[in-house]
């Protein structure tokens, strides 16, 4: 039981930490994640209002304990002129294990 405790994950944390860091002028359309050897990767998509929301959010995530070697890519402008971006990253585990979330509690 305890092996099967201490690799199970749970995302809440993440998504907290999501709401409450993305400015109101980026969102995200697209989230998948996966377990790598060196932790969990996140993948997401997202849209900002301008160059600057996406430099805003890149420095928030840059600063956060959840993120390893955040990166923004394939910056494009839609049709409406906003930034359209992809962005990958790996999660420290350990911040979003189980274990931690119920020893939280």
């Amino acid at each position: 039981t305890q092996e099967l405790i201490s690799k199970h994950y749970i995302l809440t944390p993440l998504f907290a930490f999501l709401e409450v860091s993305t400015p109101r002028t980026v969102r995200f359309s697209d989230f998948h994640y996966s377990m790598t050897e060196q932790g969990l990767e996140l993948s997401m998509r997202g849209e900002a209002r301008g160059y600057a929301a996406v430099a805003l959010q890149a420095d928030i995530f840059s600063k956060s304990q959840y993120f390893k070697d955040p990166v923004f890519s394939n910056l494009n402008l839609n049709g409406r002129g906003d930034v359209v971006f992809s962005f990958k990253a790996t999660v420290d585990p350990s911040l979003v294990s189980y274990i931690r979330e119920v020893e939280r509690i």
